[in-house]
């Protein structure tokens, strides 16, 4: 039992929490795992659960010193003060909730996604380890196939812009100002447009139940809306539970239940070029994000890192600008899934790797590194006067590090999870400048890291926990030249060790 928790952060819980999460890790790992019933799930959500204080932490700041709360986690110390024992206590059960919030709601989610993914005909997905799911019965897949039919149909007789609109504001959250800008028209055009989606999915599901014309008027060009019959308050309540349902795939997000259900229709949608399905994705500093894509594959981006999906007829492509992506793409062999970025080109058919920026602004490196099945990376050149280099083509347990003039560097994995170690919680530093290791670190904190000019280029080597960032940090001086102190503003500043 752990007792009561507060149902909201405070900040001296959320300090307090995060100056103890390193003497409380292995247990929360255990906690977890016997929540899960996965070591690799219960390690992800103990990472997680750090992020999650650090957030809080970083939240409520200003409201304290710049160094009341972040000096004893850089210290590696609880604070000696009267009650410290007590505080302690209420630190850890906070953590242990929170990691246990975290558990359930990813029980839900997957729960909630494989009913879905079921009934949208991806039963073959791969699943992350074998935690309990919640599969739809026989009668409800009938049912939701039924409503699918209905909602193809009626979708298909709106006009080309009002299918656009409608996914592009309910699936991709875009707003009306800038679907507006977008289209040429006004923001008057898209509410209209946006109506006329909403009322063909409400027709649509009166013909579900058997109460709509199997036909519904075709709008004008100008985007005059469909029209629906009005249910009486009778007929609305017999069939609330039908209507619950359909709302509720309404309001999942971006690529939630509606986008699984609508996936046979959205794929015969767009012409040459045009793609089919758009999402930007953009994670804040120490927030994670984990995205199901309505082709059964996965996607989890790293914190402070931005991706751009573009789903064609004969391609699916992914443009990672910033950070750390790993995907989990599911096989389809008529549209290869390609990541673009401006190092490189990766291509798979259907396999699990990771992709991440290193480096620095001023010398960017990349990494992509294979968990499973095989990828090709095509390297670019340099300049655009010099030649494209040959093809990698990398298998499972391979990785390598590309650079700005296009040179590669090749190294096998220790072990299948550092494919993307910042999933587990962990940073895996291979001879990294300091500069480039600060620069990763500063994905998960709000307060800056500075690493002076006559300390960046100190190489970094091991494997550092990220929840562990500041006592590491504390212990820096120990292996390389340097000296660590806290600054006014609360942020970290790493200084050349003086000469002598």
């Amino acid at each position: 039992m752990l007792g009561a928790h507060p149902t909201s952060p405070q900040p001296m819980t959320a300090g307090a929490a995060l100056a103890v999460f390193g003497q409380h890790y292995e247990g929360l790992v255990r906690f977890l795992r016997q929540r899960t019933g996965c070591s690799d799930a219960a390690h992800e959500l103990a990472h997680e659960t750090w992020l999650r204080l650090v957030v809080h932490a970083d939240a409520n700041s200003a409201q304290d010193s710049p160094c009341s709360t972040a000096q004893p986690i850089l210290a590696g110390r609880w604070p000696e003060e009267p009650g410290a024992a007590a505080q302690h206590d209420s630190a850890r059960a906070y953590i242990y909730a929170v990691g246990a919030r975290l558990a359930l709601n990813r029980l839900r989610d997957q729960g909630r996604q494989q009913q879905w993914i079921e009934v949208a005909g991806h039963e073959d997905t791969e699943q992350p380890c074998h935690w309990p799911q919640t599969h739809a019965n026989p009668a409800r897949a009938h049912e939701l196939r039924q409503a699918l039919a209905a909602i193809d149909q009626h979708l298909g007789q709106l006009g080309q812009r009002q299918r656009q609109v409608l996914l592009a504001h309910r699936l991709d959250g875009l707003p009306q100002a800038e679907l507006a800008q977008q289209h040429g028209v006004s923001i008057k055009t898209i509410e209209r447009d946006i109506a006329a989606g909403m009322a063909a999915i409400e027709a649509a599901l009166y013909q579900w139940r058997g109460e709509a014309p199997t036909t519904l008027t075709a709008p004008k060009a100008s985007g005059t809306t469909a029209t629906a019959p009005q249910p009486t308050m009778s007929t609305a309540r017999r069939h609330g539970g039908r209507r619950q349902a359909l709302s509720a795939l309404l309001g999942l997000g971006a690529m939630g239940g509606l986008a699984l259900l609508l996936r046979p229709w959205l794929l015969r949608q767009g012409g040459l070029g045009a793609p089919q399905w758009t999402l930007a994705l953009d994670s804040g500093i120490g927030q994670l994000q984990r995205q199901d894509l309505p082709d059964g594959s996965q996607l989890t981006l790293d914190a402070a890192s931005h991706v751009v999906l573009r789903y064609f007829s004969t391609e699916r492509q992914a443009q990672l600008h910033r950070g750390s992506a790993f995907f989990a793409v599911a096989p389809d062999a008529q549209r290869p899934f390609t990541v673009h970025t401006t190092l490189a080109h990766i291509t798979v058919l259907g396999t699990r790797f990771g992709v991440e920026w290193q480096g620095t602004p001023q010398s960017p490196q990349l990494r992509i590194a294979v968990q499973s099945g095989q990828v090709r990376v095509q390297p670019l050149p340099g300049a655009p006067d010099q030649p494209r280099p040959a093809p990698l083509l990398l298998g499972a347990g391979q990785q390598v590090m590309l650079d700005a003039h296009g040179q590669a560097h090749h190294t096998q994995l220790e072990r299948p999870e550092d494919a993307a170690a910042w999933q587990h919680g962990w940073l895996l530093f291979d001879g990294e400048p300091l500069a480039a290791a600060a620069q990763r670190l500063a994905r998960y904190h709000h307060a800056p890291i500075r690493v002076a000019p006559g300390a960046a280029a100190l190489p970094v080597l091991g494997r550092v926990r990220i929840a562990m960032a500041y006592e590491w940090l504390r212990l820096l001086p120990q292996s390389l030249p340097v000296r660590v102190q806290r600054a006014s503003d609360g942020g970290i500043d790493i200084l050349p060790a003086p000469q002598g």
